[in-house]
């Protein structure tokens, strides 16, 4: 596959461990192909991207949930603390102001200048049951640091 986006290149070979929940899923769903990627200045394809931008039809719903919920259940039982700490981390998010207010701002939509510590960071955060995660870290309130 030839692409025109030289990082597309360079994430696909990253450890998936490394990476965002949003790119993990995407790349699980790839890597079940056997493809090489191919970096070529877009001005050398000579094929425009025309299957990109064909009509799609619409995923079915309940698939495509299922997956979300699968990526969601794996990412839970790889963090880094027992079930008792967990519970504690779900609680103390839930109480801790800054926490809340990312967790809403990744929902909502982000402008810069709010939240600025976590700004640079926000396409590496997730939430997965209410525990906030940088890539595959736990983000611990600020109520648990010593």
């Amino acid at each position: 596959v030839e692409t025109d986006h030289r990082p597309l290149v360079n994430i696909i070979k990253k450890d998936l461990n490394d990476m965002t929940p949003r790119l993990q899923r995407i790349l699980v769903k790839l890597r079940r192909s056997d493809f090489q990627l191919i970096y070529t200045p877009g001005k050398d394809l000579a094929v425009a991207d025309a299957l990109s931008r064909s009509i799609t039809t619409l995923c079915d719903h309940d698939s495509f949930v299922c997956q979300i919920d699968a990526q969601v259940q794996l990412a839970a039982s790889h963090l880094p603390a027992t079930d008792a700490r967990l519970m504690q981390i779900r609680r103390e998010t839930a109480a801790d102001p800054l926490l809340q207010r990312v967790m809403r701002l990744m929902s909502d939509g982000w402008l810069k200048g709010q939240c600025p510590q976590f700004y640079n960071v926000r396409d590496d955060l997730a939430v997965v049951d209410g525990v906030l995660l940088k890539l595959d870290r736990i983000v611990v309130p600020q109520s648990m640091c010593q």
